[in-house]
């Protein structure tokens, strides 16, 4: 990684409380030509930064850049066995160790879009082989994968044949099945996935479903289902709406994994949330707006992009913030909030990149957050990926 010169450390955002104290490394170039980043990080403060790429030979493959603080750990590396295949969206989840899995899409059997993943210790030496998730014959696409501390890996998907089916599975540390693969208990015709996470000993999925609404097929509510590792369903899926099914609900941001239950992070109307038992799966206290979207002032709005908590139950919400500069331009950054177990905010948001106009300015964020108050963002931006590591305190 190559520091990127001119921007020092993160700066506080004045808007009338104070900010929460941080410390930062520098802001690193993790790929100059690159796209569709995730990151993930271990207890043990190593992680791991994933991305797609170009394979030398005129097409694109997943790559992973390890890293530890500010360090890279040797140089970028192939997740799959061999370059190619078209590649999108990975996402990556790593447990307390640091080691971690990758799942992404690439091309399949008969020209089909398939969802894989593959398993690595904390060295980026390979635990398994690419392993194929899902049936075949028909597109796969939004994978969403979370690890527990122990290296279980909990992974869902999105089917479309004959029908949209959405798809969760559970495997070892090992990479073996630990049980069968299930469909989720989403309403209507078109549910989108949202996000999946853990609680102590329960695993979450979240995901966006149409209405009732006749009028309006965009109208939709989120939806979460709880399961134990086996997959059997431990509680009735909660369904997030408004009264009027014609006036949308809100959607699913994110999801973060925590002893004291999953949290399920929603955007509509306002930005809100909702921690579910680690147990159960059943609601914990009502849901609570913690802003307005878009949350605007006289000088611009914000829009949340992006969420990662830590095992305690505090989060932190990364969003994309509009200023207005001057004869009606439009200046975009990155910026972080950490909340409370309790859903408060822990001072003002935290600036993570430099002001840019659209073209060039920050786009698709990840985040990953640590107990000890660390927190990784990475980024697409003007054709490369970008990566900061705060400490909040």
């Amino acid at each position: 990684m190559a520091s990127r010169v001119g921007f020092g450390l993160a700066l506080a955002l004045a808007v009338g409380t104070a900010a929460a104290a941080s410390t930062a490394g520098v802001e690193r170039v993790v790929t100059a030509s690159g796209h569709a980043p995730a990151v993930a990080i271990g207890a043990n403060g190593r992680g791991v930064v994933a991305f797609v790429a170009a394979d030398g030979s005129g097409g694109e493959t997943v790559w992973a850049q390890r890293f530890q603080g500010d360090a890279a750990l040797g140089a970028p590396f192939l997740v799959p066995e061999a370059a190619g295949g078209a590649p999108d969206t990975p996402v990556v989840a790593a447990d307390a160790s640091g080691d971690f899995v990758v799942a992404w899409v690439t091309s399949g059997e008969s020209g089909h879009r398939a969802v894989v993943a593959r398993l690595f210790r904390s060295d980026g030496s390979a635990r398994t082989d690419t392993l194929a998730l899902g049936a075949g014959g028909v597109d796969s696409d939004q994978p969403r994968v979370a690890m527990a501390a122990d290296g279980r890996v909990a992974v869902a998907w999105r089917e479309t044949g004959d029908a949209v089916v959405l798809r969760l599975a559970a495997l070892a540390a090992n990479g073996g099945a630990l049980a069968p693969v299930v469909a989720l208990p989403a309403a209507g015709d078109a549910p989108d996935l949202g996000a999946v996470a853990l609680g102590s000993t329960s695993v979450a999925a979240a995901w966006n479903e149409r209405g009732s609404c006749t009028s309006d097929a965009t109208a939709t509510t989120s939806a979460v289902a709880t399961f134990d590792w086996s997959l059997r369903g431990i509680s009735s899926v909660a369904r997030f709406g408004n009264d009027d099914p014609c006036n949308g609900g809100p959607h699913v941001v994110g999801m973060t994994s925590a002893a004291a239950g999953p949290l399920g992070v929603f955007a509509g109307r306002r930005t809100s949330v909702q921690r579910f038992s680690p147990g159960t799966g059943v609601r914990v206290g009502p849901r609570i707006n913690v802003a307005a979207i878009p949350a605007c002032d006289s000088y611009g709005c914000t829009f949340p992009q992006a969420v990662a908590g830590d095992s305690r139950g505090r989060f932190v919400l990364v969003a994309e913030r509009g200023d207005l500069v001057g004869d009606g331009a439009i200046d975009f950054h990155l910026q972080a909030t950490l909340y409370g177990r309790d859903a408060r905010p822990r001072g003002a948001p935290l600036q993570i990149d430099a002001p840019a106009p659209l073209a060039t300015a920050a786009t698709h964020p990840a985040a990953a957050f640590l107990e000890d108050g660390t927190l990784v963002v990475a980024w697409e931006s003007a054709g490369g990926v970008m990566m900061r590591r705060l400490v909040l305190h």
